[in-house]
């Protein structure tokens, strides 16, 4: 989430002049007011006009591209330019096959719902139908906008000569040098609300569930909460997860942290593998002799290999780990874990079962999920030690 509120810090500093620490401040200021008051009603409208505005601007981006383009020996001719020498190579540098295919099996699981913000798509459908046709709207989108969006990217060492060492600022430059000043805005209102939207749908998830799963586990005072002690809890949650990206994003550039480019391949990549396995696997019958045992534990040593790949045996070895093994190990390890503990120590329970059941056939048969398996009522959890 950091990296999301760099990157559009980034643009706004190319439009105004603003600096990165004030960029994220600002948005982080105005989504915090928004998205604190409105939940999850603010994030969908927010994502129905974010998807209005970024669809004419990116189009409008794109055809001005084209039309540029008719410079340099038009859409098919510029292939053999030499700007753009090596763009027609998949696979490159540190991008190797083992690269690509981890990175295709973590977005597999990250827009699916393994990152909050993507589930939220599924969290304000009123059923198992509406659920399945957002699945398969977003996943039509996909197909198709990331062609629509990138191609300038891909074009801009042709079109712009990138400030910035890593080229994060081409885009921002291509719209100064492209557009009309009145589409200029479009762009930047388009990113500007697509990025709000993004961090809002997070904040907001992760509020939810620490609020109705977390919280009650480790305090007594949380099971006892009404609708309004709820409410303002999930709000603090909201307002203090998002000061802490905030304070994460300000150290984009660092030492620690690297560029917005190494934020998103490394650590996004990185530990979106451990996070999401035992999350998204769960939902599926294959899965369902791995428990909370198995999801701690791939979880907690996905996490661990991370560090280790990315610090302590990068630092010492040779020429340092590549990075497409940064990338995959963590992602190998809790997988792995996550299907050898459920064989090992199966904890499937009929509780379990019925709702793996439901989560599977939920819709099958009616709008609503009506014919669904059953969930039996579960048992009273084993009292834990409050920690307030």
């Amino acid at each position: 989430m950091g990296a999301k509120w760099a990157s559009i810090a980034t643009l706004l500093s190319v439009f105004t002049g603003v600096s990165l620490n004030q960029g994220i401040l600002i948005t982080g200021v105005v989504t915090a007011i928004y998205r604190t008051i409105g939940g999850l009603w603010a994030d969908a409208l927010t994502e129905l006009g974010q998807f209005i505005i970024q669809l004419l601007a990116g189009v409008a981006m794109f055809v001005a591209v084209v039309v540029k383009l008719g410079d340099y020996g038009g859409f098919f001719g510029v292939r053999d330019r030499p700007e753009l020498d090596g763009h027609a190579k998949p696979l490159v540098g540190p991008y190797g096959t083992v690269f690509l295919l981890a990175f295709l099996f973590i977005k597999l699981f990250e827009y699916n719902g393994g990152m909050l913000n993507q589930a939220q798509r599924y969290m304000a459908t009123a059923n198992a139908r509406e659920a399945s046709r957002s699945a398969r709207l977003s996943a039509t989108l996909w197909l198709v906008w990331p062609l629509v969006l990138f191609f300038p990217m891909w074009m801009s060492p042709l079109l712009v000569d990138a400030k910035k060492p890593d080229g994060s600022d081409s885009y921002a430059l291509m719209t100064e040098q492209l557009l009309p000043h009145g589409l200029l805005g479009l762009v930047i209102v388009g990113f500007f609300s697509h990025t709000m939207a993004m961090c809002s749908s997070d904040g907001n998830a992760i509020a939810a569930v620490f609020t109705r799963d977390v919280a009650p586990v480790l305090s007594r005072k949380a099971r006892a909460w009404n609708d309004r002690s709820g409410l303002i809890a999930a709000r603090l949650t909201t307002v203090v997860f998002l000061g802490l990206s905030m304070a994460v994003a300000t150290q984009v550039n660092s030492p620690a942290f690297e560029d917005i480019i190494t934020v998103v391949i490394k650590w996004v990549a990185g530990l979106m593998g451990p996070i999401a396995i035992p999350m998204m696997l769960s939902l599926l019958r294959q899965f369902r002799r791995s428990g909370p045992t198995a999801a701690l534990t791939s979880w907690g040593l996905g996490l661990l290999a991370f560090w280790l790949v990315n610090y302590p045996i990068h630092w010492n070895a040779d020429g340092g780990v590549p990075l497409q093994y940064r990338v995959s190990i963590p992602l190998g390890v809790s997988l792995l874990l996550y299907v050898v503990i459920g064989y090992v120590k199966p904890e499937d329970t009929p509780e379990r079962d019925a709702l793996i059941e439901r989560i599977n056939t939920d819709g099958g048969d009616g709008a609503d999920g009506a014919s669904a398996a059953a969930v039996p009522p579960q048992a009273e959890p084993a009292p834990l030690r409050p920690v307030a």
